[in-house]
């Protein structure tokens, strides 16, 4: 572990290469040579990120926290992490990462605080939805980007229970057929599939396939899937992993049978895609003994969710996801996790389940959508450049599902908006005004009202240090 006099003292402070400074608010968590800080912005002490932290890194070290860095600035979905920069301070021998945050629980924490260590299924679905949109959006990259390390403690939930956000990349390579690429770290054992522990040029996407089963198989049955390296060794024999079904005898055969599938010890024996398998898992969901189970979860509420064949299903649903919400926030302020969060979805890209799981059937769950008004007025804060606060209209918004398109002024720019909203209330706006764009992430508030942050990028992508806060309110006019 690092020795209490390395890590930095509350109240110091930092500078990236960019200029700005950041105050040690509080220490999150710490590892043998690393460490991951609350801090705030200088300027304005409501703007926070997290800071994660290298000491003494060796060149290994170094390669994995830039890595993280380029493979995270050029993706954009809501379930994936956001990064600002990456920078080095030589005289303490120290290299950072500085990233968005959220609080909230990791799924293994809340997953221990459920009756049995279990969710029930529809709860499971709910949750891991907006993770395996991400996980579809890395594979659909050129060339697919493998997460490897999927399991409960990388999936974080905010305590007010909106989407949930898969994080922690230092695992994550691009996949090149025929290729080798460097070690990083061979897994977490019951979440790692058996080629993780060979020759990295073995790992796929059914890598994530098997990571993402044993994610599920957790979940549902509170019992960790037995090492894959002890299941091969056993495999002459009996496979000593034991078919979710038996452990929990409501969950539905089928369900049972497509988990035991993902976790097959051979790749060639897995779902294709991920896309395949959470197909598989929704094919019987609105059938079988799980239907008639009540969330274990002794609260009660109110909720929404997506329309269903069935009318017991979907009533069921309501009431898992409101219980839900009701216990993650409930407890999200007794014991909080600091992680990136990514607020972004690029409209018009193919991050969209439905370009992936083409599905006629009705079992093919769909979440509502928050409405937008057609107009908003409020401000917006420059914290980067300029320190400077201006009005901000979001004018003519049109909405199509998920899709948002409008008008756009302040900071001086008035331009054309394009953006989406999440079934959660998340949203994410660009605004191109010539060779550059400005990208706003945000939330819906109780009453309609959006708070988010804004930054701005070049035509390649690259940050160009204008960042700040903004919020909305709907302009009386709407409707």
């Amino acid at each position: 572990m690092i020795q209490e006099q390395m890590t930095l003292p509350l109240g110091a402070t930092l500078q990236d290469d960019h200029g700005g400074h950041y105050c040690v608010e509080q220490l999150l968590g710490r590892g043998e040579s690393s460490a991951v800080y609350l801090v705030s912005e200088r300027r304005n002490k409501h703007w926070m990120f997290a800071l994660k932290e290298v000491i003494n890194p060796r060149t290994q070290d170094r390669k994995r926290l830039l890595f993280e860095y380029e493979l995270l600035k050029r993706l954009t979905h809501p379930a994936l992490p956001r990064v600002y920069y990456a920078f080095e301070q030589a005289e303490l021998k120290r290299v950072y990462l500085l990233m968005e945050y959220i609080k909230g629980k990791d799924l293994d924490v809340l997953r221990n605080e459920q009756p049995g260590n279990r969710f029930p299924l529809q709860s499971v679905l709910m949750l891991l939805d907006p993770i395996v949109d991400a996980l579809v959006y890395l594979h659909q990259q050129e060339p697919p980007i493998l997460h490897r390390d999927i399991k409960p403690a990388n999936i974080i939930v905010p305590p007010d229970g909106r989407s949930a956000a898969l994080v922690d990349f230092r695992m994550a390579k691009e996949y090149q057929a025929e290729s080798t690429t460097t070690v990083f770290r061979r897994g977490t054992p019951g979440y790692a599939a058996i080629e993780q522990f060979g020759n990295e040029s073995d790992t796929d996407v059914r890598t994530d396939v098997y990571g993402l089963g044993a994610t599920l198989y957790t979940l549902l049955t509170g019992v960790k899937p037995v090492n894959a390296v002890k299941r091969l060794l056993a495999e002459k024999r009996d496979d000593p992993l034991k078919p979710a079904h038996v452990l929990v005898p409501d969950i539905p055969q089928p369900v049972s049978q497509a988990l035991q599938r993902a976790l097959s010890l051979q790749p060639e024996d897995r779902f294709a895609t991920v896309g395949d398998f959470w197909n598989a898992l929704h094919a019987d969901t609105d059938t079988g003994k799980q239907e008639e189970q009540a969330p274990v979860l002794p609260t009660s509420g109110t909720g929404k969710q997506g329309k269903t064949r069935s009318g017991r299903r979907k009533r069921i649903a309501v009431f898992s996801l409101a219980l839900l919400v009701l216990v993650v926030g409930g407890l999200g302020l007794l014991l909080s996790f600091t992680h990136p969060a990514a607020l972004t979805s690029i409209i018009g890209q193919t991050s969209s389940r439905g370009a992936v799981l083409p599905s006629t059937s009705s079992r093919t769950r769909s979440f509502p959508y928050p409405p937008i008004a057609s107009s908003y007025a409020g401000t917006i804060s420059d914290t980067g450049v300029t320190n400077k606060k201006t009005t901000l209209y979001l004018g003519q918004m049109l909405q199509d599902r998920k899709s948002i398109a409008g008008n756009f002024q302040g900071l001086g720019l008035v331009g054309s908006l394009t953006g989406t909203v999440t079934p959660f209330g998340r949203v994410h706006f660009i605004v191109k005004y010539g060779a550059e764009s400005l990208i706003l992430d945000g939330e819906m508030k109780a009453g309609g009202d959006i708070e988010g942050t804004f930054y701005a990028l070049d035509q390649h992508g690259q940050n160009l240090g204008k960042y700040g806060q903004w919020s909305v309110s709907a302009a009386s006019s709407s409707s």
